[in-house]
């Protein structure tokens, strides 16, 4: 796979039982701060601390969208740790760029 190219998801082989894989982005600087001006992020959470604003959003997309490959190779931060082996993509539909293991992808 290379940049550019044309790719549909799919699942990954070794976790048949899965949906179908979630694609994930990272949140805006406005999209952050809207969090923290609702009532969501007021108070803190089970250990006493307070609340952290969510650092990715996964992205909708429908079962037939294709995608093109924005980067092969990547190593995004998601869910606060590291995600190797991943590929960045763009929704053909909506442009909207998100990443997703490079095993969920597959060529058109």
């Amino acid at each position: 796979m290379r940049k550019g190219t044309l790719v549909k998801l799919c699942l990954d082989p070794a976790r048949s039982w899965a949906d179908m894989p979630t694609v994930y982005r990272h949140t805006t600087h406005e999209e952050k701060e809207r969090w923290r001006n609702s009532p969501a992020s007021k108070g803190f959470n089970s250990a006493g601390e307070t609340k952290l604003a969510p650092q990715i959003i996964a992205v909708n997309y429908e079962d037939g969208d294709t995608w093109t490959i924005v980067r092969a190779r990547c190593a995004p931060i998601i869910h606060w740790r590291k995600q190797p082996k991943s590929v960045q993509i763009m929704n053909n539909r909506t442009n909207e760029i998100g990443y997703v293991r490079r095993v969920n992808v597959e060529l058109v």
